[in-house]
């Protein structure tokens, strides 16, 4: 059986279920109520900044806004940081544009980049599974585009329409999230939809990692399969289960990926062109001893629960949101890597080491209660999200790592 991530924003995403199942028998991880993450058993640490539910991806602007998606709603909305006050009544800020979404399981308004030349062109791009139809139970993923006026979304324009409609039977592994790299072009990440081999299948979309032109969603023309007559040419890398979230290291600018296993094994990769990561080669039966070396491109760190190992079912986690901290701002801490695990909620922190930045030199849990999103704002400090609220996490706020 498939589990439940927000509405089964995530869980779907880490458990099995579906066609990519090793068997009907198979456990999995329990899951928590529907429609929430765990509580934790303290306050949060941060400073409330928002309230809405399901707020699963936000980005900032150079002017000093917050955007970011409730994914049930369907709604963008922002709020001025410049002028938020902290003891103010909590709210959802200002409405910027509503998408008529297919918010069944793990669908809805996902993903959000704001433009790098947002100061100029008011661009705000968005990721989400537009209501197809309700009978059948299906959506169909976009990638739209916005251009802010006075605070309120306008041209709304659709740069990719062109990816599979969802999955009938439970809309699962839609991934995913939406950044810009530093060349410049849009990366997508996007799940195999619960449907078996299509994370392999060069012709798919599907269980992938996209990159493409913002202008109009045209593949970038150095990508790895570009040439490939019967390959998506939009395709950066491939043999992905479900990345829900990426994030681009600052210096080197390499991609690392968490990406949810059936139940058990989940991975952080980090992501090179062309590269397959082994999906299905890498969903090992539950008698399977090691996560590693099942096909394609090893993991170079996995999640577990704690108390158990990344083997064992359950294990999962369920990596979500991923962003890059860059030191000076947080004493003791680096340049690192920022993960949310939806089912510990702990916010994780990794620095790597080695020529190529492939081994976790340092791995510690900084707060308990972050299980959707986390970003870094133009200064520096760090924003998470969970069930219905964003929080500000400044530096005499953060309790001592673990």
């Amino acid at each position: 059986m498939a589990l439940l991530f927000g509405l089964a924003l995530l869980l779907t995403a880490c458990g099995g279920g579906g066609d990519d199942t090793p068997g009907a028998g198979d456990p999995s991880p329990a899951a928590p109520t529907a429609g929430v993450a765990p509580t934790p058993e303290e306050e949060p640490a941060g400073q409330p900044v928002i309230l809405g539910p399901e707020p699963v991806a936000f980005d900032f602007t150079e002017d000093g806004r917050l955007f970011f998606n409730l994914r049930q709603l369907g709604e963008i909305r922002w709020i001025d940081l410049n002028t938020w006050d902290p003891e103010a009544p909590l709210g959802r800020g200002n409405l910027f544009a509503t998408e008529e979404v297919w918010s069944g399981n793990e669908c809805g308004l996902l993903g959000m980049a704001v433009d790098p030349e947002f100061a100029t062109n008011g661009y705000i791009y968005v990721y989400s599974t537009q209501l197809e139809s309700a009978e059948e139970g299906v959506g169909q993923p976009l990638v739209i585009r916005y251009t802010d006026v006075d605070g309120v979304g306008t041209d709304r324009t659709i740069i990719v329409g062109d990816l599979p409609l969802t999955n009938p039977k439970i809309c699962a592994h839609v991934g995913g999230n939406l950044h810009f790299g530093p060349d410049g072009y849009l990366y997508l990440s996007i799940g195999n939809n619960e449907r078996k081999g299509t994370a392999a299948d060069l012709s798919s979309p599907l269980g992938k990692i996209l990159r493409f032109d913002k202008a109009d969603g045209s593949a970038a023309p150095d990508n790895p399969f570009a040439d490939q007559a019967d390959a998506d040419p939009r395709i950066f890398a491939y043999g992905l289960r479900n990345p829900f979230d990426f994030a681009f290291h600052p210096v080197t600018g390499k991609i690392y990926s968490g990406d949810n296993g059936p139940g058990n094994c989940d991975e952080l990769n980090l992501i090179e062109a062309g590269m397959n990561y082994g999906v299905p080669g890498s969903l090992p039966a539950p008698e399977t001893e090691t996560c590693l070396g099942l096909g394609g491109v090893d993991p170079i760190y996995l999640f577990a629960l704690p108390g158990t190992e990344p083997e064992e079912l359950p294990s999962n986690v369920a990596p979500a949101g991923a962003t890059f901290l860059s030191g000076g701002v947080y004493p003791g801490l680096g340049d690192g890597l920022l993960y949310c695990e939806f089912l510990t909620g702990f916010l994780r922190y990794f620095e790597f080491a080695g020529p190529d930045q492939d081994e976790v030199a340092r791995d510690l849990v900084l707060i308990d209660d972050c299980h959707f999103n986390v970003g870094i704002d133009r200064e520096g400090i760090i924003y998470y999200s969970q069930n219905d609220k964003i929080y500000r996490l400044p530096p005499e706020l953060l309790p001592e790592p673990r």
